[in-house]
Formats: C-alpha cells, sequence, structure tokens
C-alpha cells in the first residue's frame, strides 16, 4: 500500500528522514525492533500508544504532530462541531473563576438544566449539539461564579466543572491537546473550591485523559495514582455514594494508563481495585464517568491493547454485553476498541470491519474524529477480499472517513 504523510507510517518515515535516521536507528532510540518499525511505515503494524510516543520522543516532535492532529475535516457534521473551537477557546480565554466579562442574565438552575442538555449531547457523542452549546454557556456560568455565594455558588461550580469536562472531551475529540489540558486545569481549578473528594475526582479524571491526548501516559498514570491514593483515603472516611464511584473511576483510568505506560503490575492492581468497588456500587451515571462493572470491563480490554496483548484484548471485549453499556459514546467507544483488537489478529479483518460499522452505526462522530482508528481501518485493506461483502463495507467506511483509497 502506498503511503503519503497524510497516513501514520508516512508521517514516521516522512520524519525519520527529515531527522537523517535510518530504520534501525530509529528502532534503537524508540525501543522497538527494526521489522516491527518497518512494518508500521507500511502500515503493517498498528501501532499502540506507547509506542507512538516512544517514536514520537525518538524523533523530537509531539505525539500530536506525529498522529496528525488537529485534522481540518471535509466531513461536514464534523466541520461544523469543529468551526465551534475557536468561541470555546474565546470563552475560556476571557474568563476565570471570579473574573467573568459579563454579568449573568439567568438564574443557576436554569443554566443546570442546559448543563444536563450539554451532558446528555457528550453522552451521545453529539460534537455538534457541544460545540453550539459551549460557548455562551461557558460564559454565563463563570458569570453565575462571580457573582453568587453560599450554595448558590457551589451549585454553579458543580455545572461549570461539568460543562468544562464536557469542552474537555469536546476539545480532545478534534486533537486540540493544548486546549483540552487548559480546559482539563480550569476544571480541577474549580472543582478545589468544592471542598468535595468526589468532585476533585470527577475533575482529576477528566485531567487524566487530556494527558493521554498528548501521549503523556506515564504523567496521566502518575496524576492518577497520586488522586486514588488521596480519594482513597477521603472515601474511607466518607462513604458518599458518589465519591466511592468518583475513586473507582480513578481506579479505572490509573489501571489504564499504567497499561499504556508499561506498568504491567500497576495496571492489573488498579483495574481489579476498579472492578471490587464496582460491586459495590453498581452503575454510575455521566458525571462520574459511568462508573460500574461494565464500563471496569472495558477499561480493562483497552489495558489490554494498550498492552500490545490482542488476544486476551479480544477475550475481554467477549465478556463485555455493549447493550449494558448505558452511554452511546461509550459504546461506540467499545466497537471501536473491538475493531482495533480484531484488526491486530490475523484472519480476524472481516470481524473487524463488521466492529467498525456497529461503531459508526452507534457514535458516528466518535469513530470518523477518531484518528488512529482511520489509520487501523485503512491498514485493513490488504485483509479482506474486496469482492467480498466486508470488501465493499470497507471500501464505504473509508469513503465516509474521507481516507484515500
Amino acid at each position: 500500500m502506498t503511503h503519503t504523510p497524510h497516513s501514520l507510517g508516512g508521517r514516521i518515515r516522512y520524519l525519520r528522514n527529515w531527522r537523517q535516521l535510518n530504520l534501525a536507528q530509529l528502532a534503537g532510540l524508540a525501543g522497538l525492533s527494526e521489522s516491527y518499525l518497518s512494518r508500521a511505515e507500511r502500515g503493517e503494524r498498528t501501532l499502540s500508544r506507547q509506542a507512538i510516543t516512544a517514536i514520537a520522543n525518538a524523533l523530537r516532535v509531539s505525539a500530536t504532530e506525529l498522529i496528525g492532529q488537529p485534522v481540518t475535516w471535509q466531513d461536514p457534521a464534523l466541520a461544523d462541531a469543529q468551526a465551534t473551537i475557536p468561541a470555546v477557546r474565546h470563552a475560556l480565554v476571557s474568563n476565570r473563576l471570579g473574573a467573568a466579562t459579563t454579568a449573568p442574565t439567568r438564574p443557576v438552575i436554569a443554566l443546570a438544566a442546559d448543563v444536563d442538555r450539554l451532558v446528555r449531547a457528550r453522552t451521545r457523542a453529539d460534537f455538534g449539539a457541544m460545540g453550539d452549546a459551549l460557548p455562551a454557556l461557558l460564559t454565563e456560568l463563570y458569570a453565575a461564579v462571580a457573582a453568587t455565594s453560599g450554595d448558590e455558588r457551589a451549585l454553579a461550580v458543580r455545572q461549570l466543572v461539568r460543562a468544562l469536562n464536557t469542552a474537555m472531551t469536546l476539545a480532545s475529540a478534534f486533537g486540540y491537546a493544548d486546549l483540552a489540558y487548559m480546559v482539563s486545569e480550569r476544571s480541577v481549578q474549580a472543582a478545589a473550591e468544592l471542598g468535595s473528594p468526589a468532585w476533585d475526582a470527577i475533575a482529576t479524571f477528566s485531567q487524566v485523559h487530556a494527558l493521554a491526548g498528548v501521549a503523556d501516559h506515564e504523567q496521566a498514570f502518575r496524576l492518577a495514582a497520586a488522586a486514588v491514593d488521596q480519594t482513597g483515603a477521603a472515601v474511607t472516611a466518607d462513604r458518599d455514594p458518589n465519591s466511592v464511584a468518583a475513586y473507582g473511576a480513578l481506579c479505572m483510568v490509573s489501571g489504564l494508563m499504567a497499561a499504556g505506560s508499561g506498568h504491567a503490575a500497576d495496571a492489573a492492581a488498579r483495574i481489579d481495585e476498579a472492578a471490587e468497588v464496582a460491586e459495590r456500587t453498581g452503575e454510575s451515571g455521566p458525571d462520574t464517568a459511568f462508573f460500574g462493572p461494565t464500563n471496569v470491563r472495558l477499561y480493562r480490554m483497552q489495558g489490554a491493547l494498550e498492552a500490545g496483548d490482542a488476544e486476551r484484548a479480544v477475550e475481554l471485549a467477549d465478556q463485555v454485553d455493549p447493550e449494558l453499556i448505558a452511554s452511546q459514546e461509550r459504546r461506540g467507544q467499545f466497537y471501536l476498541t473491538r475493531g482495533r483488537v480484531l484488526a491486530e489478529l490475523g484472519g480476524r479483518g472481516e470481524d473487524a470491519v463488521g466492529a467498525f460499522l456497529a461503531a459508526e452505526r452507534v457514535a458516528p462522530a466518535r469513530l470518523r474524529s477518531h484518528v488512529l482508528a482511520r489509520e487501523v481501518i485503512t491498514g485493513l485493506l490488504p485483509a479482506v477480499r474486496p469482492d467480498s461483502g466486508a470488501g465493499r463495507e470497507l471500501r464505504g467506511l473509508l469513503f465516509r472517513l474521507g481516507a484515500a483509497l
């Protein structure tokens, strides 16, 4: 398959030549085998996030540059959603806690209802609705926080944290890693004013994902691990169900980041702890990352994929009932991850196509905005007979993704 700098393999080769490195030199610097790197450049090997980070560090470029983000999308729905990013950025730059640019125009309770709708859009991966609502809503929430006090102010701050976490999701989806991290810092800052272990954990969960977006899994793991230790002590003293669920969500994401940074023992221990907590809490809602037994299984599967154990990941995928995943976005993520796992296994190309098609049906924007998924799907072309039904479906999917055939 011919590659251009628009593909991940093509960008690796382009940047390697730019750095005047041969395959053996880059492989040595990245701690990878030469054959692995050669296959990755030819599009015959899917790269884990850990490998992407290692290659980016060896090339002395950012991981986002290596992946090719942010992408300028041609898909009309994605392009419209992406067009809202400058307004979201402006709302954040223009406002800070206690220093809003406008006076409040609506009561906090009305803003809370809008945030509920915003969070529902996030659970559907409706990036257009998220982007349309966020600029004005963030401005109003900052104004409300600046103008209120007591319980009303606390309510406004909670809604601000929820809106900021949604903004982080939007920025991450389109590859704006700097914006995503800035938003997550704002969320952590706002949550600190509440003096609540649950809200601290909810904001930190978002920040960990923002760090992962720049492929800094090691730092993300350290952040999550420290937050788990801190929140665990608080939960021991406070049995509030939201605090316990938030603690479990931190264990869950800590396990995923440990897997992505090569800490296998820590990954297993953190995910096992999350599973134990999930048995006590049951399924929770969107503010605590839909923490519960189902999402823990999904994170365990993602962790196996990040650790490079595709066979274990597909075993875990078979243990997940996608109909039990309450969030469309998370259900789409399940099928997307399953597709990536199946693509790693020989002879499962058609099954991988089926999984990616399911992801598109459930959460089309989530799949179409996922740059790594597009790389994997493009790499399936040699593995699927072109005259088969799966081959036709694959070419149709790639056309909708805007990938060059």
